[in-house]
């Protein structure tokens, strides 16, 4: 069991002293998980009756896949996660999040549904920490686009240090213990990819592999400016026009978009006059053809 102050400190600056002498009388289950296999979340937290879970230690792997390529979304301490729902995207064929030996997950059970609807404000905070993950989340969708793999892979890892790692005198410290493959995964990158970028980043003096986890020996990437412009037009729900979906660097020639514009509508009217005189034509000979008939006919002919 754990207090659900000692749960968040945070919660406890949404509330003033009385309501925090009565919210630190609240406490919340903890589960540690065990076994030599990893365990299923969604089937704990159904077990236990709660809709949720704030990781307390350890970690948290969640396995996605589409098709047979597979993705993976790393969670650690500070992380909020709930039971998946049925309701997901149709194409994604699978969704587990596990949890490995030792770790503990404070559940959110009636308990804590009891102090939500007392005192609203600890919700907000409850939101803010989801907000983190999906930021994280956010932030390693943009890091699979990178060029490069051994960019990516560095990107990776100081995300993961930035919330979790440790600063030392030899560099900052991310104890994390991730496997080559399980690498390849968060990045989108096969695994001998990643052990040959490794080995790059490796002889460039960036990291090196420290028992458990990796040491980042290099400061931090600093943020850099926007080095073009680019412009994404978002899609309009329903337009006659083709979809407006567009990525330039530079704005359009107005001159060109112009003659362009011109040169469309005159093949339109082009089109237009064709499609007059071709039913004219059509026209004229059915008549002939009519007049033909009705002198060849016998009647006719008497």
């Amino acid at each position: 069991m754990i207090g659900l102050l000692e749960l968040d400190p945070d919660f406890a600056a949404t509330l003033s002293a009385e309501q925090r002498e009565a919210a630190g009388a609240v406490i919340v289950p903890v589960h540690t998980v065990a076994g030599r296999t990893d365990a299923d979340v969604g089937v704990l937290l159904v077990q236990a009756g709660a809709f949720g879970a704030a990781v307390l230690d350890g970690w948290l792997m969640q396995r996605l896949r589409v098709r047979d390529q597979v993705g993976l979304r790393l969670l650690g301490v500070g992380d909020i996660v709930m039971p998946s729902s049925d309701l997901g995207p149709m194409s994604l064929a699978e969704s587990e999040l596990t949890a490995s030996h030792g770790t503990r997950l404070a559940l959110f059970d009636a308990a804590m549904l009891t102090a939500t609807r007392r005192w609203p404000e600890l919700m907000l905070r409850l939101l803010e920490r989801i907000r983190e993950s999906w930021e994280m989340l956010e932030a390693q969708l943009v890091i699979c686009q990178l060029p490069r793999v051994d960019q990516r892979l560095s990107a990776l890892l100081w995300l993961l240090a930035e919330r979790w790692g440790r600063v030392t005198p030899s560099g900052t410290y991310l104890p994390i213990d991730l496997t080559h493959e399980t690498l390849g995964a968060l990045i989108g990158a096969r695994r001998p990819t990643v052990t040959l970028a490794l080995a790059q980043l490796a002889d460039g003096g960036e990291l090196i592999r420290n028992g458990t986890g990796w040491m980042l020996l290099e400061p931090p990437p600093a943020p850099r400016g926007r080095a073009r412009e680019t412009i994404v037009h978002m899609p309009r729900l329903y337009s006659p026009q083709p979809p407006l979906w567009q990525e330039r660097t530079q704005p359009p020639d107005n001159g060109s978009h112009a003659n362009l514009v011109a040169l469309s509508e005159a093949t339109r009217s082009q089109s237009r006059w064709l499609a007059d005189m071709a039913l004219s034509a059509r026209i004229k000979a059915a008549t002939l053809q009519a007049r033909s008939h009705r002198l060849c006919s016998p009647a006719a002919k008497d």
